[in-house]
């Protein structure tokens, strides 16, 4: 099993936070927002611009995400102190190491439970409770992951950058999240293909 230095991460404060406690969210359609929703048919037109409410809600969400991808990227620099070999990883060296912690990552409950156990304190279940259906656990799983993506693209010297490739995977990840929960995933990224693969070998893939 791969050594892993303790080291903080920032915790999660998604809706699976509050309701995992004792049990995991699964099954998903249990969580189910109960509403009717109804098309926008002016939505169709090319020339729809919508009211001023929505784009300074629009706004609003943009900022929202910029400052989780920023969060994100600031937990994604304790990486390197969990896994030794990518110590002075530069972009464009062989990417095997990478691969093969993305690999161990997917199929290693153990190795993703060490790092729950260093990063999340007694107001979240115990290391020993979680699992591949629990929230928490594909969360830090997919994010880890991402994580070392970003490492593969950017290396491990500076951890500041926030391109649209990395918003795009951030959100993207979410998806993955759910996907994984769920144990099938529609998606034509191949980042995100690719990572429900390592997460979910014997899950429906739809690309």
């Amino acid at each position: 099993m791969t050594r892993i230095k303790k080291r903080s991460i920032t915790k999660s404060d998604q809706w699976w936070a509050r309701a995992e406690k004792l049990i995991p969210c699964t099954p998903l359609y249990d969580h189910r927002l109960r509403m009717v929703f109804a098309f926008n048919e002016h939505l169709s037109r090319g020339d729809y611009v919508g009211p001023s409410e929505l784009w300074k809600s629009m706004a609003e969400e943009r900022r929202n995400i910029h400052k989780m991808v920023t969060g994100f990227v600031e937990c994604i620099a304790s990486i390197p102190s969990w896994f030794p070999d990518l110590k002075d990883y530069k972009p464009g060296q062989s990417s095997r190491v990478i691969d093969e912690l993305q690999a161990e990552l997917g199929k290693d409950e153990e190795v993703v439970r060490s790092i729950y156990r260093k990063t999340h304190d007694n107001r979240f279940p115990r290391a020993e409770l979680v699992g591949k259906e629990w929230a928490h656990f594909r969360h830090l799983q997919l994010w880890l992951i991402a994580g070392l993506e970003y490492i593969r693209s950017y290396g491990t010297s500076d951890f500041s950058v926030v391109s649209e490739k990395v918003v795009h995977t951030y959100i993207d990840i979410q998806y993955g999240i759910f996907g994984a929960l769920a144990g099938a995933l529609a998606t034509r990224d191949e980042f995100l293909g690719r990572s429900f693969r390592l997460v979910c070998p014997k899950g429906l893939l739809i690309q």
